[in-house]
């Protein structure tokens, strides 16, 4: 799954934040009452990619993700295209949720 984010024109990204979904509707289905670690929806491996005139290029990623909030300090680089792409979740590939991408120069 991946969204991408597209500006008219190249902005300077240099940081970029990220903000999966774990939360659950019921106390019951926290991981924490049910022995598990993270909640199964949680995303577990992803890349952020920007597009460039040598095609995309993954600026940062990770592949054991067990948080919430992520923080992703850049080099600058200049573009008019971000893209998130979700590898898989905790809970073996599942739909992944993004509550929020935001990103800075």
């Amino acid at each position: 799954q991946d969204i991408t984010l597209e500006w008219s024109d190249p902005v300077q990204v240099s940081r970029v934040d990220l903000t999966f979904d774990n939360l659950t509707p019921s106390r019951a289905e926290n991981p924490w009452e049910s022995g598990e670690r993270v909640h199964p929806m949680l995303v577990k491996a992803y890349e952020v990619s920007a597009l460039s005139d040598s095609g995309w290029t993954t600026v940062a990623s990770e592949e054991t993700n067990i948080h919430r909030f992520r923080i992703h300090e850049l080099d600058p680089v200049s573009t008019d295209r971000l893209r998130l792409r979700v590898l898989d979740t905790h809970g073996g590939g599942g739909l992944a949720r993004v509550y929020q991408i935001s990103v800075f120069a």
